[in-house]
C-alpha cells in the first residue's frame, strides 16, 4: 500500500514538473514571439533597407550588424515559424523601437514599405539628376544616367542628348525606395507629358517656340536670376532679342560652354570660347538647355513681361536683381556701375 502511494506521489510530482516545464517553455516561447526585440538606443524608429535580390540570411545579418534587434536567435526562430525566409521583400521599412519579433516579421513579410520623396529642383546636368536618384533610391546612378542617354530612349522621345534635360520637370515625386531606374524615368516622363498640357503648348506656340525651345530659354532665365518676380522680365528680354534676330549674349551660356561653374565674372577672353553654346558668337538658341529649369522659369517664359528691354546687367548693389535698359547707352551706363563694384570688390574672374 505504501509503495503504491509512493508511486502515485512520484507520478504526481512528475506531472507537476512536466506542467511546470510546459508552462516555462510556453512562457519562453511567448516571450520570444511577443516581447520587444527591437531596442533602439536613442530614437523612436529607424529605417531598414533590404536590397533587391537579398536572401533571408543577408537580412538576418543586416539586422544584427545594424543593431536593429537585440537577440538574433529568437528572431530567427520566430521568422522560421512564420515562414519569412521564403517571403523576403526588398524595400525601405520603418522599424519602431520596442517591436516584437512577431511584429517585425509581419512588417518585413508584408512588404509594407515607406515611400521616398524625390525632390527635384533646378539641376545643372543630367549627371546631377542621376546622382540625386542614386542617393535617394536603390536605383544605381550610373544605370539611370545610361538609361536616359541611351539611343533607344532618345529615339523613342525624338530628342538628342543635348535636349534631354528639357524632358524633366522639377517637382516632388514619391517612389518606393526599391523602384528601378526605368520605373523612375517612366514616372518622370509621365510628369513631363502631364505638365505640357494643351494650354501650355498653346502659349509656347504663340511665342513661336516648341516645348524644348521654351525649356532652353527657361534654362538661361534660371541661370540669370534667382529672383522669382524678375524671371518674367528677364524672359521678356531674351524673347525680344530672338524676335529682333539679335545675339542672345547670355553670360550663363558662356559659363556652360567653358564647363566651369566657378566663374563669377565673364571676361572678354571668355567670350571667344568656341562652342555652339556661346551665344555671343552664334545667333539663336543654343543646342539644348544649360540646366534643368524650374517650373517657375518655364512659366516665366510662357508668361513673359511685355516690354521693350533688350539689355540688362546685374545691379551694382549685388542684391541679385538687375538693371534693364532699352538702349545701348543706358545699358553701358548700368554696366559701368556694376563693373566698378566688381573691381572694388576685387572680383576679376
Amino acid at each position: 500500500m505504501a509503495k503504491k502511494k509512493s508511486r502515485v506521489q512520484l507520478v504526481f510530482f512528475i506531472f507537476l514538473f512536466m506542467v511546470f516545464i510546459g508552462v516555462l517553455v510556453g512562457y519562453k516561447g511567448w516571450q520570444m514571439v511577443f516581447s520587444p526585440n527591437v531596442r533602439l538606443a536613442d530614437k523612436n524608429y529607424t529605417f531598414f533597407y533590404i536590397r533587391t535580390g537579398s536572401d533571408y540570411r543577408t537580412v538576418l545579418q543586416q539586422l544584427a550588424e545594424e543593431k536593429v534587434i537585440s537577440n538574433t536567435l529568437t528572431f530567427d526562430w520566430v521568422a522560421s515559424l512564420m515562414n519569412y525566409p521564403k517571403s523576403v521583400k526588398s524595400g525601405k521599412y520603418r522599424i519602431l523601437n520596442g517591436m516584437s519579433n512577431r511584429e517585425l516579421v509581419n512588417l518585413l513579410r508584408s512588404g509594407n514599405q515607406e515611400q521616398v520623396s524625390l525632390v527635384i529642383r533646378s539641376m545643372n546636368s543630367l549627371k546631377d539628376l542621376a546622382s540625386l536618384v542614386g542617393r535617394k533610391l536603390e536605383a544605381d546612378s550610373n544605370e539611370f544616367y545610361s538609361l536616359v542617354t541611351s539611343d533607344s530612349v532618345l529615339k523613342v522621345l525624338s530628342i538628342n542628348q543635348e535636349t534631354m534635360m528639357a524632358m524633366f520637370i522639377p517637382n516632388t515625386y514619391h517612389f518606393y525606395w526599391n523602384s528601378s531606374a526605368s520605373k523612375v524615368f517612366n514616372r518622370l516622363n509621365e510628369e513631363y507629358r502631364s505638365f505640357w498640357d494643351d494650354e501650355r503648348k498653346r502659349l509656347a506656340d504663340s511665342l513661336g517656340l516648341n516645348q524644348v525651345q521654351v525649356s532652353i530659354v527657361a534654362s538661361i532665365v534660371e541661370k540669370e536670376t534667382h529672383k522669382r518676380d524678375e524671371m518674367p522680365v528677364v524672359a521678356g528680354v531674351y524673347l525680344n532679342r530672338l524676335k529682333k534676330g539679335m545675339l542672345l549674349q547670355a553670360d550663363p551660356t558662356v559659363i556652360f560652354a567653358m564647363n566651369d561653374a566657378t566663374v563669377r565674372r565673364v571676361t572678354s577672353a571668355m567670350l571667344q570660347t568656341e562652342s555652339p553654346y556661346n551665344t555671343y558668337k552664334y545667333k539663336g538658341l543654343p543646342p539644348g538647355p544649360i540646366c534643368i529649369p524650374s517650373q517657375m522659369a518655364i512659366e516665366a517664359v510662357l508668361h513673359p513681361n511685355v516690354h521693350h528691354y533688350i539689355y540688362f546687367c546685374a545691379r551694382e548693389d549685388f542684391s541679385g536683381y538687375h538693371n534693364f535698359a532699352e538702349t545701348i547707352e543706358q545699358h553701358l551706363a548700368n554696366a559701368r556701375k556694376y563693373q566698378h563694384e566688381l573691381n572694388k570688390r576685387r572680383i576679376y574672374k
